[in-house]
């Protein structure tokens, strides 16, 4: 499916007419027999299906391209402001006109009846095992020949310690960034060993090739380049442990809930920097009124939509520009919060978070069906606790490394490191890009940006480190803009 073109529709016969070959593709089930076809998508996958309805056929293909006919799809000012931002998209969406991704839950059947599109619940099967046992079982049908992308956080510890389970010792890939990245110690995994591959940021982020259906987006593009490297080095298949954070992450409101936890939520601040030793003082603080019990506590466990209501923008957008901003946010998060309610949490993580930054190429365990049922059979109350007066998620994984004698994995948020390398590569850089602004900008020829305001951004320190991913991506949807003028 990731490439040839593919159709199917009805004759006055009721027969099933159809062109191209396809092959199921991950999470994404073909049936068809003379009479009907459908598609139906019932896992998050890396590699995206789309579609196009016309007049009662169904055209599809693993591959974008294959519906602009080598064109550019020319993105509305609000398409442009989200990927500035970093909004994920809806999650069918696309940016060329009439073509949509295939979104988990959704079903395309072609019969009779014409070519409908509807929605369904996926199921995860039930499984007697646990994550660790799942993750090491998707790694056993690999064999032996890849490795593992280490960043020695608490994911890509977990996949080296299900490798030992799996009877493996894959080689842990160390992307090197260099000396601001470096502050904290790689972790030591018993038993197996880490290769240190240099990264050039500059070639990292450096401006895309003017190529491609859709503007390049830093947090997609950028993760590709980074695993296309290790895969390079090593010679072998890349595994990363992405979304496994997701998948078993926590809320205070899921901490001992029947015994009141979740009326610790406005304590979350002190737990989180561990001013307040235990629970009781947290408690104590409650009882004398010096923190209130929210009126309206969410304990409904629906994963967040991605890009959350008040989000910072970037300065220097027009007044049009902020009315489409608000508009494409509100927009999608209805859409993503919608879609969210009709999947189980640990499906509506994994597509939140594929969608926010993708796969890079790797192979995941964490989008394994075995892997996802295990994780949706793990308890709420278990993700989560109260350590040392601190509130602690990813229970589940933080213990299988304890037990395995890993040691203070880094603990940083996704998305971290290419903020970071964002604001050094724009600071480097940005005379030359402060002068590109000035001189040639699509953005604001669009009346999108006021690039004098955005060039003052580029010129501040302490702005172009705050909005740097922004900034970044900007850059980069000007550049590519300029090649489809």
């Amino acid at each position: 499916m990731n490439g040839p073109r593919n159709t199917a529709e009805v004759t006055p016969a009721g027969r099933i007419h159809r062109t191209g070959s396809w092959q199921a593709t991950h999470g994404v089930r073909v049936t068809h027999t003379e009479d009907r076809l459908e598609l139906k998508a019932e896992l998050p996958a890396g590699s995206p299906v789309y579609y196009r309805l016309d007049h009662g056929k169904l055209t599809w293909s693993g591959s974008l391209d294959c519906f602009s006919a080598g064109r550019r799809a020319t993105p509305s000012p609000g398409q442009l402001l989200a990927i500035v931002h970093g909004i994920a998209p809806a999650p069918d969406a696309t940016t060329v006109p009439a073509v949509h991704k295939l979104a988990v839950g959704d079903v395309i059947r072609v019969d009779q009846a014409g070519v409908t599109v509807t929605e369904h619940r996926p199921e995860l099967p039930a499984t007697g095992g646990d994550v660790l046992g799942a993750v090491a079982a998707a790694l056993d049908e690999l064999g032996e020949g890849y490795g593992i992308a280490y960043s020695g956080g608490v994911s890509s510890a977990f996949v080296a310690i299900a490798a030992l389970k799996a009877k493996h010792r894959p080689v842990l890939l160390h992307a090197d960034l260099g000396p601001a990245f470096t502050r904290l110690p790689v972790p030591e995994v018993p038993g197996l060993s880490v290769r240190k591959v240099r990264m050039d940021l500059a070639e990292l982020l450096a401006r895309p090739p003017l190529t491609g259906t859709e503007p390049p987006v830093p947090d997609l593009e950028v993760n590709r380049r980074m695993i296309a490297r290790l895969a390079a080095e090593s010679g072998t298949t890349v595994v990363a442990g992405a979304l496994l954070e997701d998948l078993l992450s926590s809320r205070l409101a899921d901490v001992d809930r029947d015994k009141g936890g979740h009326r610790l939520l406005q304590c979350e601040p002190f737990h989180i920097a561990g001013t307040l030793p235990d629970k009781a003082a947290a408690e104590e603080l409650l009882a004398l009124g010096s923190v209130h019990e929210p009126e309206d506590t969410d304990v409904s466990g629906t994963p967040p939509s991605p890009m959350p209501v008040g989000s910072s923008r970037l300065p220097g957008l027009t007044v049009p520009a902020e009315e489409q901003y608000q508009l494409v946010l509100q927009g999608n998060l209805a859409l993503w919060q919608a879609r969210l309610e009709s999947l189980d949490p640990v499906l509506g993580r994994a597509a939140t978070g594929l969608a926010e930054r993708g796969d890079g190429g790797a192979m995941l365990p964490a989008l394994d069906v075995r892997v996802l049922a295990a994780a949706n059979a793990v308890p709420k109350s278990s993700l989560g606790e109260i350590r040392h007066g601190m509130f602690r998620t990813h229970v589940p994984l933080r213990k299988a490394l304890d037990r395995s004698g890993v040691r203070n994995p880094r603990r940083v948020s996704p998305g971290y490191w290419l903020r970071l390398a964002a604001a050094g590569y724009l600071h480097a850089n940005r005379a030359k890009l402060i002068t590109r602004l000035d001189r040639d900008s699509p953005l604001a020829d669009l009346g999108l940006i006021d690039a004098r305001r955005v060039a003052e951004v580029l010129g501040d320190g302490l702005e172009l480190t705050e909005h740097a991913l922004r900034l970044l991506r900007l850059t980069w949807v000007d550049h590519w803009l300029r090649g489809s003028a």
